[in-house]
């Protein structure tokens, strides 16, 4: 379910500004951070 997000950030990038597309991406690598570290404290 949540490919269709990526799918739609992906196709949105190109018509955002700047600073949109830095803020997106940041926010991507944050949420990446938190599933990697919920991830590793479950196993």
């Amino acid at each position: 379910m949540k490919f269709p997000m990526y799918r739609v950030c992906f196709v949105t990038l190109p018509y955002t500004s700047k600073v949109e597309q830095h803020a997106i991406l940041s926010i991507f690598k944050n949420a990446a951070r938190t599933v990697k570290q919920s991830l590793i404290s479950k196993s």
